[in-house]
């Protein structure tokens, strides 16, 4: 199960703004880690995973950097999120510590993260940029 946490908060607000970019053009990490007020450190850790999902790509030399590979409506948060926290070695550990002890609400945990990773599914970075969170204005 994909846990959630800063890293993929920080993940889909870089991508936001990317998303923001005038012209999709390319946008330096260093650039991009002032912007949005994180470590370049940090968020080239998240853009490897970003990376791996095809969710950006890297622009080589001058005037080089970061953009979306896809419209701002076809990228879903869950991918985003998905990419940059599952396998996250806290998760994991946090994950097993829980299971090996009798703890009734376990599978009330579980629960809500499939109802918010459902929710998710239906969010797309677009629907962030312009407000759209409702279920009634997703479904629209």
């Amino acid at each position: 199960m994909v846990k959630l946490g800063t890293r993929g908060r920080y993940a889909v607000l870089a991508l936001c703004d990317l998303a923001r970019q005038e012209g999709n053009s390319p946008l330096p990490l260093a650039r991009l880690a002032d912007r949005i007020g994180i470590s370049a450190s940090y968020l080239e850790q998240l853009f490897a995973g970003l990376r791996r999902a095809g969710l950006v790509h890297s622009v080589r030399g001058p005037g080089g950097g970061y953009r979306l590979s896809n419209q701002p409506a076809d990228i879903k948060v869950s991918d985003v999120v998905r990419s940059v926290e599952s396998g996250s070695e806290g998760a994991d550990a946090l994950e097993g510590a829980i299971t090996e002890i009798d703890d009734p609400t376990v599978a009330l945990w579980e629960e809500i993260a499939r109802q918010v990773f459902a929710y998710l599914e239906r969010v797309s970075l677009q629907d962030l940029l312009s407000g759209k969170l409702s279920l009634d204005e997703l479904a629209a």
